[in-house]
This record gives C-alpha cells, structure tokens and sequence, in this order.
C-alpha cells in the first residue's frame, strides 16, 4: 500500500523479466491509495477477479487505472535556442559509446566545459584515445573515478569546481551489465550491476545535493518498462532510476 504519487518500476521490471524467461511464471501488481479505507479487503476483492493481462494497477477513487503504452508521434517540435552552450557538464560514463556519443553532442552545442568520468584509470592508453577523439580540447578533462565510491564522488565535485567552478548538469550515463537467465544469476553479479545505476545516482545526488543543477539526467532503457530475458537486473536498477526521477522530482 503505497501512496499514489510513489511508484515501483524496480520490482515490476525484474517481474516482467522472470515473466519472459519463464512464461509459466505469472504475476499482477496491484496498487492502493494509501487513504484506502479498507486496503486488506479491496486488495483481497480485486485479487481474486484480477486480469493478469493488466500487470499494473492502480486504485483511485474507485477508479482502476491500468498501465498501458501508447506511440508518440515524432513530429511538432519546435526548435528551441541552444541551452548548451557555455554550459559545463558531467557525464559518468564517459569513456563507455553512450558516454561517447553524449560528449560528441554537448560539444557541437558548444558547452564551456567537460567532464568525462569512468572506472579506467587515467593511463597511456586512454589518454592517447581522449587525443584522438578531442584533440588538445581544454576544455575536455578526464577523471578516473568509481561513482560507487562516495569518497571518489566527494573528490570528483571538488575536482569539477577547481577546473570549471560549477558543473551546470550531470549526465548520468554509467551502466553495467551481466547478461544471464535469474535462475543462473550469481548475486555478484546483480551487486555490479545495481552499483553503478543505484549506488551511483544516489552519490551524485547527495554530493551535488546543494549546488544549482540545470539538469541531472539519467539514462534508462527500455527493459525497465518491458523487461528483458537475461537481464532481469539490468531491468530492475533501470526502472529505479525511473522511479528515482519521479520522487526526485
């Protein structure tokens, strides 16, 4: 019984998941406003006529409302003026082709400054890849860093403020993941993979709790919302992040 502003992604995620590795396997999720009169007793009553073709549920003033997924239409955008440029950001992940891709981006945009931070120590070799990708761009440093790791959290921001003064938005790209069936799953590997996207969103958040963030952006997937065969971790610490940017909000 939760509020009805709270949501649950993560366990729905990882249940859609076992879902599709094993279609035997069945569930519904069924959610109670938390003024609901008599919770055990409703709950009980929609149980038993419940359609598990609905998976999601939500009771509202005697309402049902059901989790469904519709198209948006790409079209209709308007352009809007450049809210990039002269910004500085930090994106985690940044070596990984996510990261990659972002950093290609916020440069065309013509940010002041940028951040790139992963695991990789800060060797020869990504080095001599950073020259062949930026060039001798200033405003491009690298940061070798574990955002898993409050301490290493805590000395990447003060790094950020010594180059750049103030990071203006972070772009959580970081991710990990160890693809294999629930069954199989070695609780290692669900730690390594929650690590990053759990463990990580939650340092960066408390680290950057009291400077003035235009953006703070978490990359998902869409195995949050459908589940994915094998990845039913992955799922999980992705619909977290949903569920993160929701309360955060």
């Amino acid at each position: 019984q939760l509020g009805m502003e709270q949501s649950y992604n993560s366990v729905l995620a990882l249940l859609k998941t076992a879902h599709l590795e094993n279609p035997l396997l069945d569930f519904g999720c069924i959610a109670l406003s938390s003024n609901e009169a008599n919770p055990i007793e409703t709950l009980l009553n929609e149980a038993i006529n419940y359609d598990f073709g609905l998976v999601y549920l939500k009771l509202a003033k005697n309402k049902r409302i059901a989790q469904i997924f519709e198209p948006i239409p790409l079209t209709g955008f308007s352009k809007k003026k450049n809210l990039i440029k002269d910004k500085v950001f930090l994106v985690t992940g940044g070596m990984g082709g996510l990261g990659l891709l972002v950093a290609k981006r916020l440069l065309e945009k013509e940010c002041r400054g940028l951040i790139l931070t992963g695991r990789s120590p800060s060797n020869h070799s990504l080095q001599s890849k950073l020259l062949q990708l930026y060039g001798d761009n200033k405003q491009v440093k690298y940061v070798a860093a574990d955002i898993s790791k409050r301490h290493d959290v805590i000395e990447l921001h003060s790094f950020c403020n010594r180059n750049f003064g103030q990071v203006d938005g972070i772009i959580h790209c970081a991710g990990l993941n160890k693809d294999s069936y629930l069954i199989k799953k070695e609780l290692a590997d669900f730690r390594q993979t929650l690590a990053p996207k759990i463990t990580g969103v939650l340092n960066l958040d408390w680290v950057w709790k009291d400077d003035n963030l235009q953006w703070f952006v978490l990359f998902s997937s869409s195995a949050a919302s459908l589940g994915n065969a094998g990845q039913g971790d992955y799922s999980a610490v992705n619909g977290f992040l949903n569920d993160f940017a929701i309360l955060r909000n």
